[in-house]
């Protein structure tokens, strides 16, 4: 296998890894809104809460917040990888296609059966 071929299999790999965490995280996200949303609604909800209830909810507040808090960092991080593959995905794969294309008939006009592994062997690189 080419390098070309080999690196731009790792790149389509890490892009698709990036959108699918991506999304992942956009969906924790949105689940952990909602969990806060229904905190407040139940502390609304509650005429009077006493110590231990004030207890449980400010904990799970707490926590629920902590948790969002890590999923919007990390999400807030993934974005400008994320932002990389979207804009660039078309040229790159534009670029990639019209290099093979070009490279099988230079491979075919020259009769070139060899492997870059090979050449590297023969080489001793």
């Amino acid at each position: 296998m080419s390098f070309g071929h080999k690196y731009y299999a790792e790149i389509k790999e890490v892009q698709a890894t990036v959108y699918e965490l991506c999304d992942k995280l956009s969906g924790l996200q949105s689940v952990l809104d909602k969990k806060i949303s229904k905190i407040y609604h139940d502390i609304e909800r509650t005429p009077e809460l006493d110590a231990d209830q004030s207890y449980i909810i400010l904990r799970d507040l707490k926590e629920t917040l902590a948790y969002r808090r890590v999923v919007k960092d990390e999400l807030k991080l993934l974005q400008p990888v994320r932002y990389l593959f979207s804009a660039n995905e078309e040229t790159l794969e534009t670029q990639f296609n019209r290099a093979v294309r070009y490279s099988y008939d230079i491979r075919e006009a020259l009769n070139a059966q060899i492997t870059i592994e090979e050449v590297f062997e023969a080489l001793n690189v």
